[in-house]
């Protein structure tokens, strides 16, 4: 190997290590995306779907998503008694900005013609 040689790869070493030491020090430890989701209103299309609509801001320090989480649907009959728990998968489809937020609804099932009766306090945003 001649010294030439030799002097470029240390060169290309040392450029690594100093991407990799900037890379580094420029990361923002701490600091991370949290979003929450906020079931706003639901509509009954008809008997067996409703449309949620949700706002999905994050409040964290960096960009990210809600990753996957679920909708907890209690389904109650005309005379107000519980009859299913829906569960679907939902999530912000996308990233979200520090101190953004996004509106989006999402169609769900509704067993047994019971989705008129559907409210938003009966959609839970749960395992994010």
């Amino acid at each position: 190997m001649t010294k030439r040689t030799a002097k470029r790869i240390w060169l290309v070493i040392g450029a690594v290590v100093v991407v990799v030491v900037v890379a580094t020090a420029t990361a923002a430890p701490g600091k991370s995306a949290h979003i929450e989701g906020k079931v706003l209103s639901v509509k009954a299309l008809d008997r067996s779907t409703v449309r949620v609509f949700t706002r999905w801001t994050n409040t964290g320090k960096a960009s990210g998503d809600g990753g996957s989480c679920i909708y907890n649907t209690k389904v109650t009959n005309q005379f107000g008694d519980q009859v299913n728990i829906e569960v679907n998968t939902t999530g912000t489809n996308g990233t979200l900005k520090p101190g953004t937020s996004k509106l989006l609804y999402q169609d769900l099932g509704v067993n047994a013609g019971d989705a008129p009766y559907v409210t938003a306090k009966d959609v839970s945003i749960v395992d994010c």
